[in-house]
């Protein structure tokens, strides 16, 4: 499984608020802890919209009733 620009960013996002909050960068009380909560919840949220997609494209496919391939040509000896 890869993550996405957007899986990505929110793993970025989640250090960075981390680390700003580690070595003092971040100096407001509450905004570290709440800014971790926002971005760990968003990301939970992208991750169960990424596998709804998924689920959603492949009973599509399924219920389209197309094959999976076209049959160009046949030959008259059955080979290629």
């Amino acid at each position: 499984m890869t993550l996405s620009k957007g899986g990505k960013r929110e793993i970025g996002s989640f250090f960075s608020v981390s680390l700003g909050r580690l070595l003092g960068l971040i100096t407001v009380s509450g905004f570290a802890s709440i800014m971790a909560g926002i971005v760990l919840f968003g990301g939970i949220q992208l991750l169960i919209l990424g596998i709804f997609g998924e689920y959603l494209g492949r009973m599509n496919f399924k219920s389209s009733h197309k094959p999976l391939y076209v049959v160009s040509r046949i030959t008259e000896d059955g080979g290629p």
